[in-house]
């Protein structure tokens, strides 16, 4: 299960689209080549779903965009209400290394933004590659 289109596209082409069970919080069109993974798999919300909808995927793990959807105060859950129901949840490092979330609703970079920490989460998302 994914929060934010930017989880989505990182798992898809990680080739782990069988494992994505929903997806939710869109900006705009998926990329061609991953279509039509996309069209079979059910978009929960465009934008932020509840945290019923997503419980209801029963997912193995919630893959999030942006710390502000599930975090300390996230407007889905917190990530403590997906560990009190047994489901762990990973929230991109672009969204984290470097950059301080505590300020505003999204957070303000303490560091410049790298490659390094999409690295990381495809390294964290996919041990074996």
């Amino acid at each position: 299960m994914t929060v934010g289109q930017a989880a989505t596209e990182v798992l898809y082409s990680l080739d782990l689209a069988d494992k994505v069970t929903g997806t939710s919080v869109w900006f705009t069109e998926v990329l061609p080549e991953y279509k039509p993974a996309n069209d079979a798999i059910e978009r929960l919300a465009d934008n932020d779903p509840s945290f019923e909808s997503v419980v209801s995927k029963r997912p193995e793990l919630v893959a999030i965009q942006y710390e502000w959807h599930v975090g300390p105060q996230g407007i889905v859950a917190t990530r403590e209400q997906f560990s009190d129901v047994g489901i762990p949840t990973y929230i991109l490092p672009a969204d984290c290394v470097g950059k301080d979330n505590t300020v505003g609703s999204d957070g303000t970079r303490t560091a410049m933004f790298t490659m390094d920490s999409i690295y990381q989460g495809v390294l964290e998302l996919r041990p074996d590659l």
